[in-house]
């Protein structure tokens, strides 16, 4: 079984991998980017033991952003504010490359997904 985090870690990796194998995986990327934000996010939630909706394991996605400036403590306003536009950032990313076929995906759209993921689980403590 995994954690959080280890699932964030994982993602994270998926996505740099996608990223450098070609221009055929940036959705991918994208994708993998916003899902190692979103596991960091989850775990710091969890850990925090937060109750989300509805008996769930997990934050909503549309509600992360609420959830980060409510749950998540010892960061600087700055810091908050920063997780908050970069997750938002990410979502609209990957709803995206996920479900909008015609919209224009590039690496450096995937690189930008995977720098605000990466930002994200640095600041959450799950990589250094």
């Amino acid at each position: 079984m995994s954690t959080w985090n280890e699932m964030s870690v994982s993602a994270r990796e998926a996505a740099q991998s996608m990223l450098s194998d070609s221009d055929n995986h940036i959705r991918s990327s994208i994708s993998r980017s916003y899902y190692a934000a979103y596991s960091a996010l989850a775990g710091t939630l969890s850990e925090r033991h937060i109750v989300f909706p509805d008996g769930r394991n997990n934050p909503p996605h549309s509600e992360l952003a609420t959830y980060i400036n409510r749950n998540i403590g010892g960061l600087t306003d700055f810091d908050r504010q920063t997780l908050r536009r970069a997750i938002r950032r990410l979502w609209a990313a990957r709803v995206d490359a996920d479900y909008i076929p015609t919209a224009s995906m590039d690496a450096s759209i995937a690189r930008d997904a995977l720098r605000d993921a990466v930002m994200i689980m640095r600041k959450l403590g799950v990589e250094k």
